[in-house]
């Protein structure tokens, strides 16, 4: 019995020793999660009419996690097949709160802004107006509580919008989100152009405001 328990206890320490090389690894290196743990997580992102696709995540104490080739499809649009938002990657720091998305593509808002309808959804009949649902559902929204954290946009290109580099300070609350120390980096062949300001999404009272300064070409 004696000899058992010894052999036990040197095998919980030998797990130990090699769990504790496997945390330190990861300071030096990134762990790719298995195919199927990422379709799961995916799959449990992923709402009745939002699907999210990932076709990579690994994890790193020293570079957080890492998402590749993010995409999000809308089962609602005209075009199934075609990702309402894309990005070649996705990195999140939890310990310095940073999240860095690189090619960032947003082509268009929803097909209701241009006065497009689905199949699914046709027009209403003349004379009467839609005033309700959206409206209701956005007023409706509350955010998760999550901390401040700084967003960096590396060439994104946002509704035909596409400067260099995007920075900014991410302070959300329960209805509303403030975005501070915005600032927008274009390259030029006479000098560097840019654009700072901020911006307050307040979604209780359906209202958009800020304020920027700078300066930017017209085809900008």
């Amino acid at each position: 019995m004696k000899n058992v328990l010894k052999a036990i206890g040197k095998t919980v320490k030998l797990i130990f020793i090699v769990f504790c090389v496997f945390l330190l690894s990861l300071c030096f290196r990134q762990q790719r999660l298995p195919k199927s743990l990422v379709d799961k997580i995916c799959e449990k992102c992923s709402t009745e009419d939002k699907i999210v696709s990932c076709d990579e995540i690994s994890v790193g104490l020293r570079h957080g996690f890492h998402f590749i080739d993010v995409r999000l499809y809308d089962r609602t649009r005209n075009d199934l097949l075609k990702p309402v938002f894309a990005a070649d990657s996705v990195s999140v720091w939890l310990i310095t709160r940073k999240i860095s998305v690189t090619a960032a593509k947003l082509p268009r808002l929803h097909d209701g802004y241009y006065g497009i309808t689905s199949p699914e959804t046709p027009g209403f009949p003349d004379g009467e107006k839609d005033d309700g649902d959206d409206g209701l559902s956005f007023a409706k929204i509350e955010l998760p509580r999550l901390p401040d954290f700084t967003l960096e946009l590396i060439r994104p290109d946002i509704l035909g919008v596409a400067p260099e580099r995007v920075e900014m300070r991410v302070c959300p609350e329960l209805k509303k989100v403030d975005f501070t120390n915005i600032r927008l980096d274009w390259p030029d062949q006479d000098f560097r152009m840019w654009i700072d300001g901020y911006c307050t999404l307040d979604f209780g009272a359906r209202l958009l405001v800020g304020e920027v300064s700078g300066s930017a070409r017209q085809e900008h």
